[in-house]
């Protein structure tokens, strides 16, 4: 006798709103699988698609939330703007020169 198919096997179309809606606020798979009562593989395994465009719609909210801020004059937020998209860093460069022979040791502290 053949297994039975899981429920989500066939998911309905209000499933799969939910699993992306679900997503789309920034829950993780395994809490979404908890709220449909089933494991997070399944959810990983019948949703793939809902839980990619979820993940994106919550990034896209969030990166239009932090760049009106940037626009509106937030001072912390385009530093923060600027460091992470635009790749500028705080460099701190340090010359050392000794005698010849004199050996020179850094250690990185913690």
């Amino acid at each position: 006798m053949a297994p039975k198919p899981h429920k989500y096997s066939k998911a309905t179309p209000e499933d799969k709103r939910k699993v992306e809606s679900l997503a789309g606020v920034g829950l993780p798979a395994d809490q979404i699988a908890t709220i449909m009562e089933c494991g997070e593989c399944t959810i990983q395994k019948y949703f793939p698609t809902e839980l990619k465009r979820g993940i994106a719609t919550a990034n896209a909210k969030v990166a239009g939330w932090a760049f009106g801020a940037a626009s509106r004059g937030n001072i912390a937020m385009i530093i923060f703007l600027c460091k992470t998209r635009l790749q500028w860093r705080e460099k701190t460069e340090v010359a050392l020169t000794a005698a010849e022979g004199i050996k020179i040791s850094i250690q990185e502290s913690k």
